[in-house]
């Protein structure tokens, strides 16, 4: 008796492991119909156009700020609907705390105060700008969020890098990010 309950309950996390299985290859073969496959950049930007956003305590951020850095990683995202921005937080949080390139987190929402409540609720240690009408984004062609854009200190755009989800996404994120900025030399 106790051997049949075992084996229905061995059956039941392999049926479990299936689905979820199936579920994830579904998941991958949706984002890349989306686009969102490694390595695919669809936005074609030259450089970063000047803006000024206020940062989360109300103060104006203006981009020739950037200047003072060799690298600054832009990283748009929409906290009221994107999943896959709480999943790719953590590589940012890595990239800001490895201290490689200026981070700069541009969100997209309505409400500055639901904005903090989320940055802080998401540990997200990085500054933070409000897009509140979303015009950098739109100016740029962003629709889906998140997007990482690494330019230099003149705003030329390096790298335009989509969604992350998987732990060897973003390892191999942070390795072409490494080779990028090695290899620009000023």
């Amino acid at each position: 008796m106790k051997s049949g309950y075992l084996i229905g309950i061995i059956i039941l996390l392999i049926a479990v492991n299936l689905t979820l299985l199936y579920k994830y290859w579904q998941l991958q073969k949706k984002f890349i119909e989306m686009g969102l496959q490694e390595g695919q950049e669809t936005l074609k930007l030259n450089s970063i156009p000047e803006f000024q956003l206020q940062d989360l305590e109300g103060k104006i951020f203006n981009s020739n700020d950037l200047r003072n850095y060799a690298y600054s990683l832009l990283i748009f995202f929409s906290p009221g609907d994107c999943a896959s921005c709480l999943v790719e937080k953590d590589l940012w949080n890595r990239i800001y705390k490895e201290n490689k390139v200026k981070i700069v987190g541009i969100a997209r929402h309505t409400d500055l105060r639901e904005l903090k409540d989320w940055v802080k609720n998401s540990e997200i240690f990085f500054q933070v700008l409000f897009d509140e009408n979303s015009r950098l984004m739109e100016s740029l062609g962003i629709k889906q969020t998140p997007v990482k854009i690494l330019i230099d200190r003149h705003g030329k755009v390096l790298l335009v890098d989509r969604v992350r989800i998987t732990q060897y996404q973003q390892e191999m994120f942070l390795k072409r990010l490494d080779k990028i900025i090695k290899r620009v030399e000023y």
